[in-house]
């Protein structure tokens, strides 16, 4: 009898969106950020520092659509680069959530978030920008870590550069015409 008095006391430990365990996923606490912008979730969000590349990391996570519209990734921003000046690329992928999908990204996937020219040490929160085209832009500081331990091997992915043409022009000869002679 007494176990049916105390169980009520016990359930009120977490229960609803305000309890401090559910509160924390959205606060400065450490990896694994959480941010939701409508029927959109952002979830898991870690932010992995490249040790051969000063200044290159891999934004890991995880976009979950739990609408029933299509959503579309229209802009990154990671401390304070962006996808429009090409220091944060996304691959197409990513591009659209479809309704009830959920996309895992930078670790262990073929989809990445990469940023390059971050001035941000290990364990620092970087501020972190995600807008999508129908639920809106979700903002977040998101934890630094290093590629180690769970982290081994994540490493950042850009878009081959343009490859400048190596062989020189052909010369141009003038060739005398016929009315110069």
């Amino acid at each position: 009898m007494a176990l049916v008095a105390v169980s009520p006391l016990l359930g009120g430990c977490f229960q609803g969106l305000g309890a401090t365990t559910t509160a924390q996923a959205t606060m400065n606490s450490g990896d694994g950020v959480q941010v939701q912008v409508g029927n959109l979730k952002a979830q898991g969000l870690t932010l992995v520092l490249d040790p051969s590349t000063p200044g290159a990391a891999t934004l890991v996570g995880r976009f979950t659509n739990v609408g029933t519209e299509t959503e579309f990734l229209r802009g990154v921003t990671i401390g304070g680069k962006t996808m429009m000046n090409g220091d944060v690329a996304v691959t197409n992928g990513l591009a659209q959530v479809l309704p009830g999908q959920s996309l895992g990204f930078g670790f262990d996937s073929d989809q990445s978030i990469s940023v390059k020219g971050l001035e941000a040490a290990v364990s620092t929160y970087v501020p972190i920008t995600i807008s999508f085209e129908v639920n809106g832009t979700v903002e977040a500081s998101v934890l630094t870590v290093p590629a180690t331990g769970i982290y081994a091997g994540i490493t950042p992915s850009f878009p081959p550069a343009p490859v400048a043409s190596t062989s020189a022009p052909e010369p141009v000869i003038a060739e005398a015409s016929p009315a110069a002679s």
